[in-house]
């Protein structure tokens, strides 16, 4: 048996919601505060509690989060496109304080 197969299945990510202030100000280049919004972030988003991945990676054709919630899957949380901001985000909802 792989290890991904003994885990629980992990919720499914979806977009995340940023700030539309966070995008003007970042794509203008006058964010002077970007660790509040990208990187990983316990949140609140619609309603549910869960885990907000947030990166700046304006050339990469796809991304996901892997780690021990999901077997270190490389295709099972994929980030999502942020409109022209290069920014991509996902939302895992649940308790992830543990993992890696």
């Amino acid at each position: 048996m792989r290890y991904a197969e003994s885990l629980p299945a992990a919720p499914a990510s979806r977009p995340a919601s940023l700030g539309e202030l966070d995008l003007y100000l970042f794509a203008a280049g006058r964010h002077d505060s970007c660790w509040r919004f990208l990187g990983a972030h316990c949140v609140h988003q619609d309603g549910e509690r869960g885990t907000r991945f947030a990166v700046w990676a304006p050339n990469a054709r796809q991304l996901h989060v892997s780690g021990d919630f999901n077997g270190w899957s490389s295709v099972a949380h994929p980030l999502w496109m942020n409109n022209e901001s290069g920014i991509w985000t996902a939302f895992i909802p649940g308790e992830h304080v543990r993992s890696h």
